[in-house]
């Protein structure tokens, strides 16, 4: 119906060419074809929400199958890493522990083992 009321029907009748009568079964017919519309939507959305919740719980569901399956690998790559951290550390006080005289002694006779030391290299790299 009209929102106006009766009034609104009865200047529509003044109209010439111009029905009430066909009017409002026009707007009640398209009052019914947009409240068809209005439940259709309505009952995808609740469709969609359905499908959702199916999807998210799926997704927790996988969620917790990686985890477990991860956390053994996660503690293999914790202990390599503190390996490798104990390795690389080892491998640091073994070279500060280096010197000179811990070298093996070159070949060659004696007389000539203070070319290896770094006097010689200095005075070789100045001239």
């Amino acid at each position: 119906q009209s929102p106006a009321g009766p009034a609104s029907r009865a200047a529509y009748t003044l109209i010439p060419g111009h029905e009430s009568d066909d009017t409002d079964q026009q707007h009640t017919k398209a009052s019914l074809i947009d409240f068809q519309q209005l439940d259709e939507l309505r009952q995808q959305r609740l469709r969609l929400d359905e499908r959702e919740q199916t999807v998210r719980k799926r997704y927790e569901e996988i969620n917790v199958l990686f985890e477990s399956r991860q956390a053994p690998v996660r503690t293999e790559l914790e202990d390599l890493g503190a390996q490798i951290a104990k390795v690389d550390s080892d491998i640091a006080d073994a070279e500060r522990s280096l010197s000179e005289n811990d070298m093996p002694v070159p070949p060659g006779p004696d007389a000539l083992a203070w070319v290896e030391g770094v006097a010689f290299s200095t005075i070789s790299n100045i001239a």
